[in-house]
Parts: C-alpha cells; structure tokens; sequence
C-alpha cells in the first residue's frame, strides 16, 4: 500500500509548495507519477491513509534513504509530505500518538486497521471479540470493562455521549484505552461509534442484531431475573416462589411491584414494564442510528445476526478479507445456562402490541442514570392485566401511598441472618466491652 514517488524533484517541489500555500483547509498531499504536468498533479490526491499505513510509510522513506534508494533532498521531500498527511488526519480529529503509531495487525486479513463491535448488549458481542481474535485482531484487556459499570444500561448514545462531554478528561480518558486495541465491543464502545470513526480512520464495524426485538427484549429480562433470584437468594429471600405464577409472568411481577411484593431494584430501579419498554426503544432507535450514518458506505459495515446465520465465520471472513478458520470453531460465549420460560412475547412490543414504544412518550428527567418519564401518548389509559400502567417514577406507581395498601414490611440485617440459620455476630462495640471485662 506504499507509493513511490517517481517525480523529479523539481516537480514535487512546485507541488509542494503549492499545496502549501494554496489550500487553506488540510487536504491530503498528491502523490505524483511519472513527469505528469503540474496542472494534473491535483487529480491524483490520494485517498485518506490510516495511521497503521503512514506509520509503515514514514518508516519505508527512511528504509530507502538507508539503502540509497533516496537522495537526502528527495528523503526530506518524500517525508515532509507524509508529516503533512499525518497532520491532516490528526486535525481531522484522528488519534495521533505513540500508542497508534506502534500497534499493528499482524494477522493474514486484508482488512489491517480496528474492526469494532457496535451491537447492543445481548446480541452475540461476547462471542464476536474472541472471534475477531481468532483473526489476528488483538483487544487490549481494560478496554473490555471501562466504564462498564456505569454505561452498562444507560438508554442510548445520547445520554453516554452527554456524560462523557460532562466529565472533564473523561473522552481522553476513553480513547486512551482504545489506542492500544484493535476490536472493542459492548459499553460504552458501541454507544461511541461516530467518534471512534473519527478517532481511527479506515476503520470496520460489525453490527451485531437479534433475531427479533422480542428476542432481544426477552434475554434482557431474563438476563435481570436470573441476577436479581441469585442476589435474592444470598439475603434468604425465595423470590422464585413469587415468580412462579400461571398467565401472563410480566402482568404479574408488574402487580407484584406495583404492591412492594417485588423490589424495582430487580430492574435496575424500574418496573419491569419501564424496563422492557425502555430496552427496545433503545434497540431500535440505536439500530436506526447506526444505519443512518453508514448509509454511503456499505463497505465499512457489517450487520449479523448470529439467530440467522449457519455459520459466522464465513460473513466475518468475506467482509474482512480473511481465510476461514480451519481449526477453529465459531466461538459462542455467554449464552443462558440454562432454558428459561419468555417473559415478553411478540404480542407485547411489536408493531400492534399495546406495549410497543412508540406508544408512548419518554421525557427525560435525570440525566445521570437515564431515567424517563414515561406516559402514553393521548393520555390513553393502558391496562397491564388488572392495573392502570403507571411510570415507576409516576405518583401513583407505590400502591400503598394512595390506596391505604399496607406497607411492606422492611426486612433488617439481624433478620436476614436468622432466615439464613447464622449466627448474629457481636458489633464492636460490644466486642470492645468484652475484651474490657
């Protein structure tokens, strides 16, 4: 991918200075055949390099000037427009450092620059980085979990986009972590796509994609009971006694909530409803985003589905110059450990089902942790099973504030230890007096 140039070195000045002084805005110097005229040199500007091919190119000009290919006025030529091209991309927004400068594919693709993971969560992205991985393409280790507590379930880019403008240092911070990685995926990488392709020029992305919004909406839901039953189980509370109910499960851990029976903490502080209607306004508003701004260039995204397709290794492989794998089975990792019943069925969200989101309106009310304020459009009254569908952040969510339901009892640390069988230990005070004694 690297050019020589075979101009005479009274042409390349006259092209050079006039690419100097001539254009105001960065544009990439041109790359110059043969004796051509000067009013024709314009037409061969190059396409943009990645940092990846003008580091290598920096370092060939040096190889021919060691070698005596290269006069030192040609080498200082040759390299000071390469400089000039590696400053248009810096000023482009490209990341320009040590760490850029130094990393390298060293894999047998064609494709040579980052490749990243721009699905949403519960989409295959667990089994997509080893995959890329397989192929040469080598993630640095922190890049998997910054910021992943905190992005985890924000609502979209918006919001992560926001917070990251907020922070001061907080950008930086992030794109330090992906200077040393060829593939990222998950929070807040997949949220952060736009700048990334600014950050690292000539770069892929793979759109990973379920089957249907249900499907993804269900192993969300899922995913939050069989956490939320593990860190019941360690206070000594059965709450899979409660969940297990004949009908409709989701009308009935709504109730349940509804009644304090059933901690909204369950779904990171909303009620089941809010959650699920919040989940896929996020999965297809960031689909529809994604696919908006690749929309002129194709070539640059990959949209898979891993429910669909037979074998990934051969849509993988094709849309990034790669040999299949040989040896080497498709890897598949954090799928369920084991079959559950759906909560959400397709009469719930999709196009006709009274939960579909774009029912209803989001107005955003705390901007840290995403929460909305979610009303139905028209002020229609939707009914989940036997109760009116009220916003977890909405008056009237906490049935026993308005309809004089008893409070639910509140369960102390002393009696989470005698349900469990243990034995209540001394506090330090106490302790304190008995060494005393």
């Amino acid at each position: 991918g690297l050019s020589i140039f075979r101009a005479t070195f009274s042409g390349q000045q006259q092209v050079y200075d006039m690419f100097l002084h001539t254009h105001t805005t960065p544009l990439h110097p041109p790359t110059l055949l043969g004796d051509e005229p000067l009013n024709s040199s314009l037409e061969f500007l190059r396409s943009p390099l990645s940092v990846f091919e003008l580091s290598d190119k920096l370092r060939h000009i040096n190889v021919l000037k060691t070698k005596g290919y290269l006069n030192q006025t040609q080498h200082q030529m040759h390299r000071r427009l390469a400089e000039i091209e590696l400053e248009a991309l810096r000023q482009s927004g490209a990341r320009i450092n040590a760490d850029t400068m130094a990393l390298r594919y060293h894999g047998s693709c064609e494709h040579n620059g980052r490749v990243f993971g721009i699905g949403l969560f519960k989409t295959g992205t667990s089994s997509l980085i080893p995959a890329l991985d397989i192929l040469g393409y080598k993630k640095h280790k922190p890049t998997q979990t910054y910021f992943s507590g905190y992005f985890k379930h924000m609502c979209d880019g918006a919001a992560v986009l926001q917070s990251l403008d907020s922070w001061n240092g907080a950008e930086e911070s992030a794109a330090r972590h992906l200077d040393r990685s060829l593939t990222a995926a998950d929070g807040p990488w997949l949220f952060l796509f736009e700048r990334m392709d600014h950050w690292y020029p000539k770069s892929k992305f793979i759109l990973t994609k379920r089957l249907s919004l249900t499907a993804l909406v269900n192993s969300d839901v899922k995913m939050a009971l069989r956490s939320g039953i593990k860190a019941a189980r360690k206070k000594g509370i059965n709450l899979e006694s409660k969940l297990n109910c004949e009908g409709d499960l989701l009308e009935k851990i709504y109730a349940e909530q509804r009644r304090g029976n059933i901690s909204t903490e369950l779904f990171y502080g909303l009620s089941i409803v809010d959650f699920v209607l919040s989940t896929s306004r996020r999965y297809e508003m960031h689909n529809a985003r994604v696919r908006e701004y690749f929309r002129d260039r194709p070539d640059d995204l990959l949209e898979l589905s891993f429910e669909e397709e037979q074998d990934p290794w051969s849509k993988i492989t094709k849309f990034l110059g790669c040999d299949r794998p040989t040896r080497r089975k498709f890897p598949h990792v954090n799928a369920a450990p084991h079959k559950q019943d759906d909560v959400v069925f397709s009469y719930h969200i999709e196009a006709n089902g009274y939960l579909n989101w774009r029912n209803f309106d989001f107005a955003l009310t705390r901007e840290d942790n995403c929460r909305f304020r979610i009303t139905p459009k028209e002020n229609k009254t939707i009914m989940i099973g036997d109760l009116p569908y009220v916003c977890t952040i909405c008056k009237g969510f906490k049935m026993w504030e308005y309809r004089n339901v008893p409070e639910p009892a509140r369960v102390g640390r002393v009696a989470r230890r005698r349900a469990r069988g243990t034995r209540d230990k001394p506090g330090k005070a106490v302790q304190q007096r008995e060494r005393k004694d």
